[in-house]
């Protein structure tokens, strides 16, 4: 064999910034943007979530909207230009997790991690596809994986289609771990003939 085809699969993109994380995140702390759960082993609740419109963060913004809309429509090849429809911040406290999900009304999704060290909670994607088998492995690669970590670095911005199923492991590190989430929606036409909408 002299190709293995990559049919239909999951688009993950991972980039670092070059951003001042310590500092977005000082002006993070001075807004009260999220709060904890009753379950004080998941990861804080977002109070707010259009983060990136506030003013502090405009110039964050807009970084973060050329990096998908460069990736989206030179890397996938669509026409279309992509916006940021709602953003969070998640602060996952040690010994805290979430738990699986994925993101509703939205096309990709998207991860910027602010603060984070060694262990502090790596992110699980899961592919929840109906499998006929489940066989042995030799070992793991991304075309025999039912899932797939990543471990979160400062200023990792990462890239998902929305419906990607995942979740952020335990938190085994001293740190509360932050990061900003944000989901992307296209603009312009989408579809064509009788199938086509203007967004």
């Amino acid at each position: 064999m002299d190709e293995i085809i990559p049919l239909f699969s999951k688009s993950l993109f991972i980039q670092t910034l070059k951003i001042d994380s310590q500092t977005i995140v000082q002006k993070l702390n001075n807004l009260n943007l999220s709060a904890p759960r009753e379950d004080k082993f998941s990861s804080d609740r977002a109070t707010i979530y259009n983060v990136l419109q506030l003013e502090p963060f405009n110039d964050l913004n807009n970084i973060i909207e050329k990096q998908i809309n460069n990736l989206l429509q030179k890397k996938l090849h669509y026409n279309n230009s992509f916006v940021i429809s709602t953003s969070w911040i998640t602060k996952t406290k040690p010994n805290q997790k979430s738990e699986i999900h994925n993101h509703d009304n939205c096309f990709f999704s998207g991860i910027l991690y602010l603060q984070t060290e060694l262990n502090c909670g790596k992110i699980e994607f899961l592919n929840m596809d109906n499998k006929r088998f489940d066989l042995q492995r030799k070992e793991y690669n991304i075309f025999n994986s039912n899932s797939w970590t990543i471990e979160p670095k400062n200023n990792m911005l990462i890239l998902f289609p929305s419906e990607l199923y995942h979740r952020v492991l335990k938190n085994n590190s001293n740190i509360t771990r932050i990061s900003l989430a944000f989901n992307i929606m296209p603009k312009g036409i989408l579809g064509s003939d009788d199938s086509s909408c203007t967004i």
